[in-house]
C-alpha cells in the first residue's frame, strides 16, 4: 500500500508540472484542482502567455479567481514579474496596502536605508549600515517606521530623500555605482520617494494639507499612490490652491470642463504647468479653441504644437488671433494651413499693412512666409537671406520646390536636402544627394515618384525599384532596363496595377505573350489594334503565371544536384522543397511571397508584409534555438586533435526588415555549445525590428559582437546576456531595463539617456557626475543637461535632480 501511495503521490506531483508548464485558465476547474503553490504559479504563466496588447487593458488579469487576487503570496509574485503598472490593475487596494505585501516588493536601497537610519536615531541608536542586504523583517521594520510617523516628520523624510543616503551625497552616489544598481540620482529620488509614499497611512495620504506640503517640497506628485490621484474629491480640493495636480489626477478628473478652467487659473508664476495640464487635458477639452487660447497665454506660448488636435491647427481664426499676439503664432498653423497662399498672404498684408513689398522681402518672418506660399522664389531674396543657412533650412522645410533656386551649395547640403526630400522633392538636390540611398527614400516615403528624380544607379536597384513600383506602378517607367525585364519588378507592377505592365522591358512583354493563351492572345492583340493600350495591358498580364512557371522551373532544375539527367523532370512537390531551401538559404528576401513562406516556416502568426517588404507583427515572434534544416560538415578540436563531425545549421541571420512587433521578439539562443571551425552562428541584428513592444533578447549568441542595426524602441526588458557585446552604443530607448549578465568584453560601465545617448561615467562622485554628463553631450553635438529647478520650503530644501538622465541595470 505505502508504494502505491507513494506512487500516486508522484504522479499527482507530475500532473501538477505539466499543467503549469502549460497553463490553464486561472478560474477553470483543472486550476481549482491544483494545490494553492501550483495555482500561483500557474496564473502567473498563464498571465504571462497572453499577448502584449491584452496586457496594457484594463481589464487584464479579470480571469484571476478573488483568493488567489487576495493571497499576499501571489500578488508579490505578480509585482514581481510584471510591475507596479500591471500589479496596481490586478491586486486590490486593501492587499497592496498591507506591510507585507509593500515589504515583498520593497527594492529601494535609498528608501530602505533611510527608513532604517531615521529609526535608529530616533530611538539614539547607533546608526547602521544596511548597505549589503535587507531581511524581509529589515524591510517590514522600515516601512512600519514610515508608518508610524507624523505628518510634519513625513513631510521631511520625504524631501530628505532627494539629497541622497546619510550626510553625504557624493560618498552616496559613489558607493551606488560601486554596486552597479544601475540609477541615475533623479531616478533614485522617485524610486525612494514612492516607496514611502506608498508606504504611509490612508488618513496621512488622505489629507490635503499633507499632499500641497508634498507640492511645496517639490515632490514628483506623479509619485503618490494611484488610489489617492482617482480620489476626485481630494484632488480638487488641492487643485483649488495648486495647478499641479490636474496634472496627474484621474483621466476622468481631466475631462471635466470647470476642472480645467480651475488648473488654468493664476498661472501667472506657472507657465509650464499650465503647458504640461494642457497637454494632460482631455482632448475634447482641448479640441475646444477658447481652451486653447487660455491656455497658449497661461504658458506664454509654451504648449508644443504636437499636444494641439489638428481641428485647432486647421482654424483659421485661431491661427489669426495668435498671429495679432505674435508672429510665431503660425507654427500653430497645419501644414495644409500654411500652404494656403491666399491665407498667408491676408495675413501678411493685414498685420504689414503700411510696409512696401520690397521691405517685406526683407523682412525675415514675412519673406518665410512668402517663400512658404511661393509667392516669391528663394533667388529673388537679397543674398544675405540666400546665404543664410539657418534661414533657408526654414524656407525648405515649410517648401521643398525652394529648394530649386537655392545655391548650389544649399543643395550639396544634406540637412538642407532632407527637408526637402521629406517632402518628396529631389529635382533641387545636387547630383551627389540624387545618389544618397537615404535621401532618396525619405523622398519615396512622400512620393514614389521622386525616383525619377534618383540617379541611374539607384534606378538600378532592386530594392529601391520594388519599394517605387509597389508604391506607385507607374514608376516602372523611370527604372532601368534591366529592372524592367526583372521578373520581381513585373509581379509588382501587374499586382498592384496591370495597365502599367505595357512599361515593362520588351523582353518581358514579350514573354508575357508567348505565355498567352488563345482567347486572351486574341483579346490583346483587338485591343492594342484599337489603341486602347490599358486594356491590352490588362490582357498582356495575363501571361504572368505561365512566364513565372517557367522561369522559376528553368532556375531550379539548373540549380538541382540531377541537373544533368536531362530526362529527369522535377516533380510539383520536389520544385516546392527546392523553393523553401532557396528561401531559407537567401541572404536576402526581395518578394512577400519569399518573406511568407520564411516567416511560415518558422511559425510566425499574425503577421503583415508591408508594401515596402518590412513585416509587422501583432503579438510575439519566436526565433529562439531554430534550426534552418540544413546540414554543415565541420571539423572541432578534441583536446588537441581534430574531429571531423556534420552539425545542423541554426538560423543566423533575419533576410528582410521587421519592423513593428507588438510583443516579445527572440532571436536567443542560435550560438553553438561548441566550438567548431567554419561556423560563425548569429552575428548582427540586421533585419531586428524597429520597434519592439515587449522584451527583446538577443542572449546565448556567442558570435555577436555589436548592437548596431537592432532596435530603435524596446518597451520592455533588452536582454543581451552571453554575447560578446563590446559596448552599449546602439542601446536603443528602453521601457524596461538591461540584462547583461557573462558580457567578458564589456569595457566600462555605461549610463543610457533617454535621448539614446550613451555615456561612460566609471564610478564618478556625485559631484563630477553633471560635469561629465555635459561633456559627452557636447562631444555629440548635444546641449547641456539643465539643472532642475529647485522648490525650498522653511523646513527642508529639495536637491537639485538630473531628470534626463535615466540609467539601467547591467
Amino acid at each position: 500500500m505505502a508504494n502505491k501511495k507513494d506512487n500516486r503521490s508522484l504522479w499527482k506531483r507530475v500532473k501538477e508540472t505539466i499543467q503549469t508548464i502549460k497553463p490553464v485558465e486561472p478560474g477553470s476547474y483543472k486550476a481549482r484542482s491544483l494545490s494553492i503553490e501550483a495555482q500561483r504559479d500557474n496564473a502567473l504563466n498563464w498571465l504571462s502567455n497572453q499577448p502584449h496588447s491584452e496586457i496594457k487593458k484594463v481589464e487584464f488579469g479579470a480571469e484571476v479567481p478573488g483568493h488567489l487576487i487576495n493571497d499576499k503570496e501571489f500578488a508579490a509574485k505578480l509585482h514581481e514579474r510584471f510591475g507596479t503598472e500591471v500589479a496596481e490593475k490586478i491586486i486590490p487596494l486593501e492587499v497592496r496596502r498591507s506591510t507585507e505585501y509593500q515589504a515583498s516588493t520593497a527594492d529601494s536601497y535609498q528608501f530602505l536605508n533611510a527608513a532604517l537610519q531615521h529609526d535608529e536615531r530616533s530611538l539614539q541608536l547607533e546608526v547602521k549600515d544596511h548597505d549589503k542586504s535587507f531581511s524581509h523583517e529589515d524591510k517590514q521594520h522600515a516601512i512600519d517606521t514610515v508608518r508610524r510617523m507624523g505628518s510634519d516628520e513625513a513631510l521631511q523624510f520625504i524631501a530628505s530623500l532627494g539629497q541622497g543616503v546619510g550626510a553625504d551625497p557624493q560618498e552616496f552616489m559613489e558607493d551606488s555605482l560601486d554596486r552597479d544598481l544601475g540609477y541615475g540620482a533623479g531616478d533614485y529620488t522617485n524610486e525612494a520617494q514612492r516607496h514611502a509614499l506608498n508606504a504611509l497611512s490612508n488618513s496621512m495620504l488622505g489629507d490635503k494639507e499633507f499632499l500641497l506640503g508634498l507640492d511645496k517640497l517639490g515632490v514628483e506628485l506623479k509619485n503618490i499612490p494611484q488610489h489617492v490621484k482617482e480620489s476626485d474629491l481630494l484632488m480638487r480640493d488641492c487643485l483649488a490652491q495648486s495647478p499641479a495636480f490636474f496634472e496627474v489626477a484621474s483621466p476622468r478628473f481631466r475631462s471635466e470642463q470647470v476642472v480645467f478652467e480651475q488648473a488654468m487659473k493664476n498661472m501667472e508664476s506657472h507657465p509650464e504647468q499650465a503647458a504640461a495640464n494642457y497637454s494632460a487635458a482631455d482632448k475634447r477639452l482641448r479640441e475646444t479653441p477658447e481652451n486653447f487660447l487660455t491656455a497658449h497665454r497661461a504658458s506664454m506660448g509654451g504648449i508644443s504644437p504636437k499636444d494641439v488636435p489638428d481641428s485647432i491647427r486647421n482654424n483659421k481664426d485661431v491661427i489669426e488671433e495668435l498671429l495679432q499676439q505674435s508672429p510665431d503664432g503660425l507654427r500653430f498653423a497645419s501644414r495644409e494651413l500654411r500652404r494656403d497662399k491666399q491665407f498667408i498672404t491676408d495675413m501678411t498684408d493685414k498685420y504689414k499693412i503700411d510696409v512696401s513689398r520690397d521691405t517685406l522681402i526683407k523682412d525675415r518672418e514675412v519673406a518665410l512666409n512668402l517663400t512658404r506660399t511661393d509667392s516669391v522664389r528663394l533667388d529673388q531674396l537679397p543674398e544675405s537671406l540666400q546665404a543664410d543657412r539657418g534661414f533657408v533650412l526654414n524656407v525648405v522645410r515649410l517648401n521643398g520646390e525652394q529648394l530649386k533656386y537655392a545655391s548650389s551649395d544649399m543643395q550639396d547640403d544634406f540637412e538642407v536636402a532632407l527637408m526637402a526630400a521629406k517632402q518628396g522633392h529631389l529635382e533641387g538636390c545636387s547630383e551627389r544627394l540624387r545618389n544618397d540611398p537615404y535621401i532618396v527614400s525619405k523622398a519615396m516615403e512622400a512620393d514614389p515618384k521622386a525616383i525619377e528624380q534618383a540617379s541611374a544607379e539607384l534606378r538600378d536597384s532592386d530594392a529601391f525599384g520594388l519599394l517605387a513600383v509597389r508604391a506607385d506602378p507607374s514608376t516602372v517607367e523611370a527604372l532601368s532596363e534591366r529592372l524592367r525585364n526583372s521578373i520581381e519588378v513585373a509581379q509588382a507592377v501587374i499586382e498592384t496595377d496591370p495597365a502599367y505592365a505595357q512599361f515593362l522591358g520588351e523582353d518581358t512583354r514579350a514573354k508575357l505573350i508567348a505565355n498567352l493563351g488563345q482567347a486572351d492572345r486574341e483579346e490583346y492583340v483587338y485591343q492594342f489594334t484599337e489603341g486602347q493600350h490599358d486594356a491590352a495591358s490588362r490582357a498582356m498580364s495575363k501571361g504572368f503565371e505561365g512566364m513565372r512557371a517557367t522561369v522559376e522551373r528553368e532556375a531550379l532544375e539548373s540549380s538541382a544536384p540531377y541537373a544533368e539527367a536531362e530526362s529527369y523532370e522535377l516533380s510539383a512537390q520536389e520544385l516546392a522543397e527546392l523553393r523553401l531551401n532557396k528561401v531559407l538559404s537567401s541572404e536576402s528576401l526581395t518578394t512577400q511571397t519569399d518573406i511568407a513562406a520564411w516567416l511560415d516556416h518558422y511559425k510566425v502568426e499574425n503577421y503583415t508584409i508591408n508594401s515596402d517588404l518590412t513585416v509587422d507583427v501583432q503579438g510575439d515572434v519566436d526565433l529562439k534555438n531554430k534550426y534552418t534544416g540544413d546540414e554543415f560538415a565541420t571539423d572541432e578540436y578534441v583536446g588537441e586533435q581534430l574531429s571531423h563531425t556534420v552539425i545542423p545549421l541554426k538560423l543566423s541571420h533575419i533576410p528582410f526588415q521587421f519592423r513593428k512587433v507588438d510583443g516579445n521578439f527572440d532571436i536567443s539562443n542560435n550560438g553553438y555549445d561548441e566550438d567548431y571551425m567554419n561556423v560563425v552562428g548569429w552575428r548582427s541584428l540586421k533585419g531586428t525590428p524597429t520597434e519592439v513592444g515587449g522584451i527583446f533578447d538577443c542572449s546565448f549568441n556567442s558570435n555577436l559582437s555589436s548592437l548596431e542595426n537592432g532596435p530603435q524602441s524596446v518597451s520592455g526588458d533588452y536582454v543581451i546576456s552571453y554575447t560578446e557585446v563590446q559596448d552599449l552604443s546602439h542601446v536603443p530607448e528602453l521601457g524596461g531595463k538591461i540584462v547583461a549578465w557573462g558580457l567578458p568584453h564589456l569595457k566600462e560601465q555605461v549610463a543610457i539617456t533617454n535621448e539614446r545617448n550613451t555615456l561612460s561615467i566609471g564610478t564618478a562622485k556625485a559631484s563630477t557626475l553633471c560635469e561629465k554628463i555635459n561633456q559627452a553631450r557636447q562631444e555629440q553635438g548635444l546641449p547641456p543637461v539643465p539643472p532642475a529647478p529647485q522648490k525650498a520650503s522653511p523646513q527642508v530644501a529639495a536637491a537639485p535632480m538630473l531628470k534626463q538622465t535615466k540609467t539601467f541595470k547591467i
